[in-house]
């Protein structure tokens, strides 16, 4: 039974479940937003939960609860308070619901991809002559932004495709919604019940600003001392007005966890969340930011253009141009024809 000051919290939040989608909207305070999902996303958390411990042992063998602990050694210390409350809000509203959980295990659920996927490439050897694994995370996603003259209405569009294993990919159900006390609000899809970020990556703001990734391959330089990705991220997409200030909150701190290749479109409305104000500048612009351990290397566009990943240097299956990708690309501009298409994304 939850009391009448947390009903209460619970009550400013909104859960829809249609066709496998849950579709969630948290509103308040940091630790209201995260009491609202950890209590409505409780069975769909402590399934993933269940699966996750599962196989984390027969990807890497190395149990879940051992990174876990590695987790909380590199990274407690180095989550800002209004992030830590949010999480807080996650484990309380997981208990409220049924699932006894702290504000601990939050963050090893959130740190699990950059714990397995780059802190540990360069510590299994460390820890296991012979590690279950291989030896750097591959490219799982395609992804594409354009604007301008390269579209049919000269609007922004921004696609991405999710590529991973069913066990995990499963999970990439949760659509949210959050309306924070403070910053911007935002839509993201995002990997796994009680994530702080998205990790699929997609997000639409009511900054006017459009965002995705694609993971970048081979990349084996991971910084213990710096800030999680899924913090800065966050930060970044709750915070930043323009590109710039995206790029900057982003790299503040950059520990190399989960390298990407992040492409962003700025919108001159706020149409994304149903709030249409016009902002200050009206110029539409896109970027494509690669991203790693120190370093940034933006790749800036305007009116016109179209920024993809993966590149052509990359190893990733090129995937056919569905519909959606035809609809939206202009097919009477030179090099926006599907071949061309076919060949970067």
């Amino acid at each position: 039974m939850v009391t009448q000051e947390q009903q209460s919290i619970i009550d400013h939040a909104q859960l829809q479940k249609i066709n496998g989608w849950q579709h969630i909207k948290v509103k308040g305070t940091p630790y209201e937003c995260g009491f609202q999902e950890g209590y409505l996303l409780a069975d769909e958390y402590q399934d993933a939960l269940r699966v996750y411990k599962f196989m984390t042992l027969e990807t890497f063998g190395m149990t879940y609860e051992w990174f876990a602990e590695q987790a909380l050694k590199l990274h407690c210390d180095k989550i800002p308070t209004r992030w830590l409350e949010e999480l807080r809000g996650m484990a309380e509203g997981l208990t409220a619901a049924g699932i006894p959980t702290t504000t601990d295990d939050m963050i090893a659920w959130n740190d699990w991809m950059e714990i397995t996927g780059y802190w540990w490439p360069q510590n299994a050897g460390k820890v296991m002559s012979r590690p279950l694994m291989k030896t750097h995370r591959k490219e799982h996603c395609s992804a594409i932004v354009a604007t301008g003259s390269a579209t049919v209405d000269g609007k922004p569009y921004l696609g991405h495709e999710s590529f991973d294993e069913f066990w995990s990919g499963q999970y990439f159900n949760v659509c949210k919604r959050v309306e924070p006390d403070d910053g911007y609000a935002f839509i993201m899809q995002a990997s796994a019940p009680c994530m702080l970020s998205s990790m699929t990556d997609f997000y639409v703001t009511a900054a006017g600003l459009n965002i995705t990734e694609t993971t970048l391959a081979g990349f084996d330089r991971y910084d213990d001392a710096g800030m999680p990705e899924w913090v800065r991220i966050r930060d970044a997409v709750q915070y930043a007005a323009t590109i710039d200030e995206f790029v900057e909150r982003l790299n503040k701190g950059n520990n190399g966890g989960y390298a990407n290749a992040w492409l962003i479109a700025d919108h001159p409305l706020r149409a994304g969340l149903g709030i249409h104000e016009p902002r200050a500048h009206l110029r539409r612009r896109v970027l494509r930011l690669q991203r790693c351990v120190r370093s940034a290397h933006p790749q800036p566009g305007v009116q016109g253009q179209r920024l993809q990943r993966p590149a052509p240097a990359d190893r990733c299956p090129s995937p056919a141009l569905d519909g959606t990708h035809r609809s939206v690309l202009r097919q009477d501009r030179p090099g926006s024809r599907e071949e061309d298409a076919r060949r970067h994304l």
